[in-house]
């Protein structure tokens, strides 16, 4: 229900007249405490989330994972921004929770609401915030746009160290299984924020800065024609017929090549042991091109009305014969089937007699 209701919120601002949203893959959530700003109950003009702009960060070696303790009825503040390593994103909506952590340390929520551009809709789990629960939330208006965006503030109290220590990790939101982003598409896609790319707040020890997840690697990849070996990821090779070889580059390994193998008078460019498995000829340091493989060619002379040979291609054609790539013996001779009247294709021909 819960998929189903942010689904139907983001259909209806995707009419909006928006810039195309950018791919979000990448994304990481990240924990980040701000020392300089404590909690009361009186807000400053901006609300909790504006309050965050003068002390903003963009990397995350700026990230502070350990909330300061301070003395009741204070609290901290922390955040949860969307980050990506080196772009600007644009997005509708926003979906993690937090893990399970110990609530005898980090005892109280004071508030705990997301930091939407203008408005937006929440859909919590009951318990939220707390340790395993979630929530949901989508913009109704202008979309989150930016790099380094607080989406989402709690403020709360915690035990001095002699209570102990505990993390509070980004995670899923239970309901769902899901911890990432959409877009503003429609229907919008889903970017899903993996384990290592979820942040933690320490509360008495420091927590988890997240990592930005590495791009794939692109590996040798042999392909059965020139230039034989590409620097390919893994789909892209699979592709390309090709077999991806990882951990290897195309300056260190060397690809097999492909030559002609012959499975009766038809030639395709193989490795060797896929034209043995065929049962086929390989013939190594040859092309298809002239097609090297003989068959039967049938022609009529005047001495031979069902001539028979073994010939290549272009030799039975220059001959005015009927070349047949699926025969390759004249004993007995399958030529005596039929005595062609006029030159017709071999694709005439053989649709003949199947």
């Amino acid at each position: 229900m819960r998929k189903v209701l942010l689904t139907l919120a983001l259909l209806g601002m995707a009419a909006g007249a928006w810039a195309t949203p950018d791919d979000l893959t990448g994304g990481v959530f990240v924990a980040h405490a701000v020392d300089q700003l404590a909690y009361t109950t009186t807000p400053p003009a901006g609300g909790w989330c504006g309050a965050y702009a003068p002390y903003a960060i963009n990397s995350l070696g700026q990230v502070d994972v350990t909330l300061p303790w301070r003395a009741s009825p204070s609290g901290s503040l922390w955040y949860v921004l969307a980050a990506w390593e080196t772009e600007s994103k644009t997005w509708c909506g926003t979906e993690f929770g937090l893990g399970g952590y110990d609530e005898g340390v980090y005892s109280e929520f004071y508030l705990a609401q997301p930091c939407f551009p203008a408005t937006g809709l929440e859909i919590p789990t009951p318990g939220w915030p707390g340790p395993n629960e979630g929530t949901a939330f989508v913009t109704t208006g202008t979309p989150w746009a930016g790099n380094w965006v607080p989406v989402y503030y709690f403020a709360g109290y915690s035990y001095d160290a002699s209570y102990g220590s505990t993390m509070m990790p980004i995670s899923v939101d239970p309901p769902t299984g899901f911890c990432g982003f959409s877009n503003c598409q429609n229907p919008p896609a889903s970017f899903t924020v993996g384990v290592a790319q979820r942040g933690a707040m320490g509360v008495n020890t420091t927590g988890i800065v997240p990592e930005f997840p590495q791009p794939p690697q692109p590996w040798a990849c042999c392909i059965p024609v020139a230039p034989f070996c590409v620097m390919a990821l893994e789909q892209e090779c699979l592709a390309l017929g090709g077999v991806w070889h990882p951990e290897e580059t195309c300056d260190t390994y060397a690809c097999p090549r492909t030559n002609a193998c012959c499975v009766g008078g038809i030639c395709e460019m193989l490795f060797e042991e896929n034209c043995g498995l065929l049962g086929g000829t390989w013939l190594p340091g040859v092309t298809c091109e002239p097609n090297p493989c003989p068959a039967v060619c049938c022609f009529q002379l005047p001495t031979s009305p069902h001539g028979c040979e073994i010939m290549l291609q272009a030799d039975c054609e220059a001959a005015q014969g009927f070349w047949h790539p699926e025969w390759v013996s004249c004993d007995p001779n399958p030529c005596e089937i039929y005595t062609p009247a006029e030159n017709t294709s071999w694709g005439e021909i053989k649709s003949m007699y199947r």
